[in-house]
């Protein structure tokens, strides 16, 4: 069955609450963690559980998913097999898809309720009644699969003033990087192009790991000249990609060695009173 997820574009609109401008919160960005299979770097991904479970200020820690939490088929695989595939078995496949699905909520119980969504990746079942093991996976976790292409706009609201702050997010499963440094980070600078307005740029699939600000100019509503910063963010993977003596996908296609992790950004923000201004400044700061 065909996912139509994978390729369906959705606008998000969330708010989060603050004592302060003073205050901030933390967004951690992960994907690509393929957590039922023999090449998962458990020890890696548990160290990174725990180190966001270590962020200070935890009532203000979101999470954010960018694809391919499990790796059960690609879309090529599932094709070949439910041509040729009996009923029953389907409904085997669709056992596994949902215990896999339930030991990673049961690992990461810490995102539940405080997830802002799920990007639908490309290794991603369909079960027999048409949901996809994404919205499976966000209904453990509380939040909402956003489809494979998503902008997610969260209003932040402080207690001691009147005045909203809006931070942008676009956010992509992604396509592949290429072997080159650069190659990576110009794929997400492609998504950048269609959402220029947005804070965060994300990107994930390539299972490589990165942040690269780009700043840019626009005119605010008063004809005045303002700056832009867009984080251009690589969100890495969990999947080994060189073992020794293991065969790998990686290894047969001669492709970059990964970089194991997720991101971590500090969204702070500072008041700005020069020249007859009073606006608020989001600040954001990239932990790899």
């Amino acid at each position: 069955m065909h996912n139509i997820l994978e390729s369906t574009f959705t606008e998000n609109k969330l708010g989060i609450h603050l004592k302060s401008v003073d205050d901030y919160f933390w967004l951690v960005l992960f994907g690509d963690t393929h957590a039922d299979t023999p090449h998962h770097d458990k020890e890696r991904f548990d160290y990174f559980l725990q180190k966001c479970r270590d962020l200070p200020n935890q009532d203000n820690v979101y999470y954010f998913g960018l694809g391919d939490y499990n790796d059960f088929m690609s879309t090529s695989e599932k094709k070949n097999i439910e041509a040729t595939t009996h009923e029953s078995t389907i409904h085997k496949f669709d056992e596994i898809a949902e215990r896999s699905n339930r030991q990673f909520a049961q690992r990461c119980n810490q995102m539940i309720g405080r997830t802002l969504g799920l990007i639908e990746g490309n290794h991603s079942w369909v079960f027999s009644d048409g949901k996809t093991s994404g919205e499976d996976l966000a209904e453990r976790l509380k939040t909402t699969c956003v489809g494979g292409m998503a902008h997610l706009q969260l209003i932040v609201s402080f207690k001691n003033r009147s005045t909203n702050v809006a931070v942008n997010l676009a956010a992509h499963h992604g396509k592949g990087g290429g072997k080159r440094a650069g190659s990576t980070i110009n794929n997400v600078e492609d998504l950048y192009h269609i959402f220029p307005m947005t804070d965060i740029c994300a990107m994930g699939h390539d299972h490589q790991r990165g942040v690269v600000p780009r700043i840019s100019f626009y005119a605010n509503d008063l004809g005045k000249i303002k700056q832009r910063r867009t984080m251009l963010v690589r969100t890495g993977c969990f999947l080994k990609s060189y073992t020794p003596n293991e065969a790998s996908y990686a290894v047969k296609r001669m492709y970059q060695p990964t970089d194991m992790g997720g991101i971590i950004l500090k969204v702070g923000f500072h008041r700005n009173r020069k020249n007859g201004d009073d606006s608020i400044i989001t600040d954001i700061e990239a932990t790899l």
